[in-house]
């Protein structure tokens, strides 16, 4: 890997140490709603991040990027709950690496990606400052 990062890799890495805290659980047969919903956040933040380690060792945009976003991101952005602890951030990295990916790539991908809400663009302006 190039010993500079680019700006794709810097999100990559961002949205990995991103992972949600472990919380043990003594038992899946006492699982609680809250517990199950919990899982089920996991789960989905896993088949998102799993989609990563492929496309981040490429300084530039590649196929596999765009497969991230057309397939994991949008999978995941249709199926979490907006109200999970990552969710916010998830969408808003997700924004970021698509605007990258679509001033390259815009053909080759299938959606329009996430939109956001005024609150989340002024998030994302606030951490470009």
């Amino acid at each position: 890997m190039p010993s500079s990062t680019s700006g794709k890799q810097h999100i990559y890495q961002w949205m990995l140490m991103k992972i949600t805290d472990y919380r043990g659980i003594a038992s899946l047969d006492s699982l609680t709603n809250e517990d199950k919903e919990w899982l089920k956040d996991l789960v989905l933040q896993a088949e998102l991040l799993h989609g990563i380690p492929p496309a981040i060792v490429y300084n530039d945009i590649t196929d596999k990027d765009v497969l991230f976003l057309n397939r994991h991101a949008r999978y995941y952005l249709t199926n979490a709950r907006s109200n999970q602890p990552n969710y916010r951030f998830f969408k808003l990295m997700i924004h970021q690496l698509f605007t990258l990916v679509a001033s390259q790539r815009a053909s080759d991908l299938e959606w329009p990606g996430p939109v956001l809400n005024d609150e989340e663009c002024q998030m994302l302006d606030s951490n470009s400052e």
